[in-house]
């Protein structure tokens, strides 16, 4: 949002106010909450609005509104992108066009047309990480979670009845109870996003018409290590900003159709880098949901340049606005893509629809009729520069494409053609229902356990991630560890973390273990049980038949644990030189702090420090890849042990 509505906001904050309703609240607003788990750090509210205005929070402290990369101590890398973004959702409901909004542009006070969405209860966060790790996340640990980081909550465009406008002048609710699950990850390759995946329920009394959902991005890429927005004459310009919408094919045939937006000159390498945004899918067939493309300067209700680039005033013309696109310009005006070349305040909304509960006959019309839902998921994604490509070239987007096609493929998960139908051969797990948000995973940070002492910093870790089962796969490719230290004053031209070690399997046919009975038996009915009359060994001489088996493994190589089949990948390095070991040089453990109950596996010391100097330590995990998938070696996220 553009300076003068962060000033009333900041009022607003500071005095404990927020955005209350003028007769009721339903819930508390919530706007301190945000994505932590990824490098993409995104504030979701509980009233539909994402980001927080670049606002500092009640205690003074600034959290990320929509920054990429959040976790890194490289300056020119940590780079915001949006002051805020807005759900708007749109139907047709009695042959009148109404649009629901979170926000719009040139709208500053709570009450006033546009703030439409109400919270109708707190945020919930949820966590597929384990509770045994070390991970800040494993708190939130559900065995319901989806992905690393569940942020799930309810808001309704309506005040104390479906009919009722809340309050806002102007405001004709559509009636809709609105439940959203956002969900990010920390893997390297999905921490780039946030996918927002939205459930409208009609508790009206009125059958809602193709209903389309949008998000509105008043977007605007920028590096606050550069140009200060805090501080007054910092250099901070909303004005610095070119668009774009990306039509290329996915590896499946799909249009991407990503709307996004980038600082045009890269403020001297402070602010190279991508937003996105773009609809990956809903309840109705993927060939069957459009996704429109539009595009404003802040305001602007009239441009002699670009006459069809022009911000939608009333409910009409939002509707139009979100099931439509605009119009392409040629000439130079206009980019190759046929957008503006012009640089400005620029906003942009993707919205897709037509969607509901039922259609008609050829599927181009839906309806959402009382006490039935639709939903609709779009992503949040960024990405910086790519290397090679002059310009706004698709080179340079190639990081922002391959980011963004991770979220369609966990969004995808299950259905590979997009159908919204278990077909022939999707069905891995035999459950009978699409599974989405399916990603490949690698294996766990492992738990650590960093020592300091004079000159030298010991690290110890544990051997749960050599265990750890593929969720696609369900083998355990686990492969090797590397190791991480960084200086806490990272100098930008040396990158952030180094790599101290890296260490990984040998080739290994793998031990073996035979099972067999205590106790051997004359089976002469072949049954494989004993029966009376038939003869055995009675091994412990007790006349009494002991049906129990032994275990006897076979250790070729000498390290008194059982190891198992290990291909020839990467260096071969083997990890004796980690290996904790007992006194006759078979692999051990150490307890630490002794009477603690931590054991850990291996040990690596990091001699020869500076006293007084602060470092970063890290130890990752990764797998062996999946060639036949055509997936490079995963590795677990560096940030989720640092210490």
């Amino acid at each position: 949002m553009k300076k003068a509505l962060y000033l009333v906001f900041t009022f607003c904050v500071a005095m404990g106010q927020g955005r209350t309703p003028y007769k009721i609240q339903f819930a508390a607003d919530e706007f301190d909450k945000y994505t932590s788990v990824g490098n993409l750090g995104m504030t979701i509210t509980n009233y539909g609005i994402l980001g927080n205005g670049w606002n500092r929070m009640e205690d003074g402290s600034i959290h990320p509104s929509c920054e990429y990369k959040q976790h890194t101590e490289i300056g020119r890398e940590q780079i915001e992108h949006f002051s805020y973004a807005a759900l708007w959702v749109g139907g047709i409901v009695n042959g009148q066009r109404r649009v629901s909004t979170a926000i719009v542009d040139g709208v500053f006070d709570s009450g006033d047309e546009g703030f439409e969405l109400f919270a109708g209860s707190p945020i919930t966060i949820r966590s597929s990480i384990s509770s045994t790790t070390q991970d800040s996340m494993a708190k939130y640990y559900s065995p319901k979670a989806i992905s690393h980081q569940d942020m799930i909550c309810e808001f309704k465009d309506y005040g104390e009845s479906p009919t009722d406008g809340g309050g806002i002048q102007g405001h004709i609710p559509l009636g809709l109870d609105i439940h959203l699950k956002a969900y990010a990850w920390n893997y390297s390759y999905a921490d780039a996003f946030v996918i927002l995946n939205y459930t409208f329920q009609n508790v009206s009394e009125d059958t809602i018409h193709d209903i389309y959902g949008g998000i509105w991005a008043d977007a605007s890429v920028a590096n606050f290590n550069y140009t200060d927005i805090y501080t007054p004459g910092g250099g901070f310009s909303w004005s610095d900003n070119l668009n774009g919408y990306d039509e290329s094919l996915d590896d499946a045939g799909f249009s991407r159709d990503i709307g996004y937006q980038y600082d045009a000159n890269g403020d001297d390498g402070w602010a190279e880098s991508y937003i996105g945004i773009s609809a990956l899918g809903s309840n109705i067939p993927g060939e069957r949901l459009k996704t429109n493309y539009h595009q404003w300067a802040w305001t602007s209700t009239g441009n002699q340049t670009y006459p069809s680039y022009i911000m939608p005033v009333n409910d009409a013309e939002r509707y139009e606005t979100m099931n439509s696109s605009v119009q392409k310009g040629t000439g130079d005006d206009y980019t190759s893509e046929g957008y503006p070349a012009s640089e400005d305040s620029w906003l942009f909304m993707i919205s897709a629809g037509p969607i509901g509960s039922e259609h008609n006959a050829d599927t181009t019309a839906w309806t959402l009729a009382p006490g039935d839902s639709c939903n609709l998921s779009f992503t949040v994604v960024c990405g910086l520069w790519g290397s090679g490509g002059e310009g706004n070239s698709s080179a340079r987007r190639n990081n922002l494409i391959v980011n963004y096609d991770w979220a369609q493929k966990a969004f995808d998960g299950e259905d590979n053609n997009r159908n919204n139908q278990l077909d022939e051969g999707e069905d891995g797990n035999s459950n009978g229902v699409i599974d989405r948000y399916i990603l490949p995973a690698p294996p766990p940070s492992p738990n650590m356990e960093v020592v300091v002492e004079s000159g030298k910093v010991t690290i110890y870790w544990q051997e749960g991630a050599e265990s750890f089962l593929d969720p696609i796969s369900q083998e355990a490719d686990f492969e090797g560890y590397r190791i991480y230290g960084a200086r806490k004053t990272a100098n930008d031209d040396l990158g952030e973390f180094s790599l101290l070690l890296e260490v990984d399997a040998e080739p290994y046919d793998g031990d073996s273990v035979n099972l067999v009975l205590a106790e051997e038996w004359d089976d002469i009915n072949g049954n494989g049980q004993y029966d009376f009359g038939e003869q055995w060994d009675d091994v412990n001489g007790d006349s009494v038949w002991t049906d129990t088996y032994w275990d006897i493994l076979y250790d070729y190589n000498n390290n008194c644990v059982y190891d198992p089949y290990s291909p020839d990948i990467g260096y071969n390095t083997g990890f004796d030189i980690l290996r904790i070991k007992d006194e006759y040089g078979c692999y051990s453990e150490e307890e630490y702090p002794v009477g603690s109950g931590n054991f850990y596996q291996y040990k690596f010391e990091n001699a020869n420090i500076k006293d007084g100097w602060l470092n970063y330590y890290a130890v990752t995990a990764y797998d062996q890849g999946d060639p036949d998938a055509n997936l490079e070696s995963l590795e677990s996220s560096i940030y989720s042990n640092r210490v």
